[in-house]
């Protein structure tokens, strides 16, 4: 008899659980406030800051264009709204083309996304970028 109960409660524990850890991701994720660094794909920086109420702003970054080469970015007053999953996107410079920035807080501590750049310069070949990142509170 013991070793049934035994084995309830240990099913009974693990149910509750998984249903917290569920109900926990369900809530989404809260970002650190604070600087923001991190590496694209390409080897480049991507700097931001989060803010109170769940805002980007501040916007650093570099991407390469195949044809072009190096873009660098820097807009202060960018504002993107993170969402209750921890998604967010919108542009960050909008001529040229335009330069989005997507991306989805994984942890607190962690965001991964990418930078999706049109015609950089509108010159023949220039094509743009899509680049991932992550990146991580600046320590």
């Amino acid at each position: 008899m013991r070793g049934k109960t035994a084995v309830g409660s240990i099913l009974l524990c693990a149910i509750v659980l998984i249903g917290g850890a569920a109900r926990a991701g369900a809530e989404g994720v809260e970002p650190a406030l604070g600087a923001w660094k991190g590496k694209t794909a390409q080897g480049l920086t991507i700097f931001f800051g989060v803010r109170e109420g769940r805002v980007i702003a501040n916007v650093r970054l570099s991407y390469k264009d195949v044809i072009c080469g190096k873009a660098n970015i820097h807009e202060r007053d960018v504002r993107l709204s993170v969402d209750e999953s921890g998604k967010f996107a919108g542009v960050v410079y909008p001529a040229n083309g335009g330069v989005e920035l997507e991306g989805s807080f994984t942890g607190p501590r962690k965001v991964t996304g990418k930078i999706v750049a049109g015609e950089s310069t509108g010159l023949p070949g220039c094509a743009g970028a899509t680049v991932s990142f992550t990146a991580a509170p600046k320590t």
